[in-house]
């Protein structure tokens, strides 16, 4: 046998040893407020997606993935999860990552989370009230109209149907909606379908005519209770 068969074997030899050994990834998943397990998160490897796991009933999750013969570097992993932010996590070398998922969308613990003490966008003062309020299109009956007709009623939440949901964001100088928030959750801590659904409405809503103070356009926040009565 030749060096150079010799040499292929070797090489041979290692691919497969590479194919075959597999790194453990592993860790758990947890609510970056409240600190409690999220339930069902999809977990894989960015660039192999058929690498994937759930997260069980205490945010744990496993699954084996490949090492690399050619190069020692992080794996980079998903996560998601309906609600909150994708995140993407550099999984380093032998531990057991723990990551805390954001919500898409803020969510009050407390009746004044929506309102920091400090409400400003971008440098600017955030009012409640000013000279002239903001109008969206002609006015209130316009407002009512588009809820009416873009608001999707979700199925209820464990057979509890919710038909109340008090929302607040602000009003830009340019007319859009901004930090869009539930103000006061139905369930304490957690968003709900139908709160969901109702800022994702927000989110796709046209541009509102600006609010003015002293004749200068300036931020508002608005706070929007509704109510619903599905059929």
């Amino acid at each position: 046998m030749n060096i150079q068969k010799i040499t292929c074997f070797v090489f041979t030899l290692l691919i497969l040893n590479s194919c075959l050994s597999l790194r453990p990834i592993s860790g758990t998943i947890s609510d970056k407020q409240s600190g409690k397990p999220v339930i069902g998160a999809k977990v894989y490897n960015k660039s192999k997606t058929y690498e994937t796991a759930l997260s069980d009933l205490i945010g744990h999750f496993y699954f084996l993935s490949p090492r690399s013969l050619f190069a020692i570097r992080l794996l980079k992993i998903m996560v998601e999860k309906e609600f909150y932010k994708s995140t993407e996590v550099k999984y380093r070398k032998f531990e057991s990552e723990e990551i805390r998922l954001d919500y898409k969308y803020l969510i009050a613990y407390n009746d004044s989370d929506c309102e920091p003490t400090i409400d400003t966008i971008e440098g600017q003062k955030v009012y409640k009230i000013v000279n002239k309020m903001p109008v969206y299109r002609t006015g209130e009956a316009e407002l009512i109209k588009y809820i009416i007709e873009n608001f999707k009623y979700p199925e209820p939440l464990d057979n509890d149907p919710q038909y109340k949901v008090k929302a607040s964001f602000v009003i830009d100088t340019f007319g859009k909606i901004r930090n869009e928030c539930i103000s006061k959750s139905y369930i304490k801590g957690t968003i709900t379908p139908m709160e969901l659904e109702f800022l994702k409405m927000l989110g796709k809503m046209p541009d509102w005519h600006p609010g003015e103070q002293n004749g200068k356009k300036a931020p508002v926040r608005i706070f929007l209770p509704v109510g619903f009565k599905p059929f």
